[in-house]
């Protein structure tokens, strides 16, 4: 909720789940945040697109976002779903790689699960996407 809330302040958050359950409980947790998955119909989902093309907040989506959604607002990506497929990663991060006005940078907030050795492996997958794409990382 803190780092939403904060990239949310003069911009455009996306937080990409992978479960419906998950989003949901996020959306509950960060007030005045906007909900999109699969289970919406595609004038709803269309309606939170124009959201986030016009001003700041929090957009909480599944992925159903993962391709052919078209958002330059984006200054910041929460990537609350892990895996480990490098298209995927991709993809996700391509939402907000597109220029916009008065846009200077994507932060691209991803989390390193220690959980077990294979959440881990998909955590460690990610940081080599990111090095090889030649993105700056500042782990924290």
């Amino acid at each position: 909720n803190t780092l939403a809330n904060e990239y949310s302040v003069d911009g455009t958050v996306l937080i990409i789940c992978q479960r419906i359950n998950h989003a949901v409980a996020l959306h509950e947790l960060i007030h005045g945040s906007y909900l999109a998955t699969g289970q919406d119909d595609i004038k709803v989902r269309q309606d939170i697109i124009d959201k986030m093309r016009l001003g700041t907040g929090v957009f909480i989506a599944t992925n159903i976002w993962d391709e052919g959604v078209d958002i330059p607002a984006l200054d910041c990506i929460i990537l609350a779903s892990g895996g480990k497929s490098h298209v995927r990663q991709l993809q996700r991060i391509g939402r907000g790689l597109r220029t916009s006005d008065g846009k200077k940078m994507l932060t691209v907030i991803d989390f390193y699960d220690t959980l077990n050795r294979h959440l881990r492996t998909h955590s460690d997958l990610r940081i080599e996407t990111y090095e090889n794409e030649g993105f700056a990382i500042e782990k924290v």
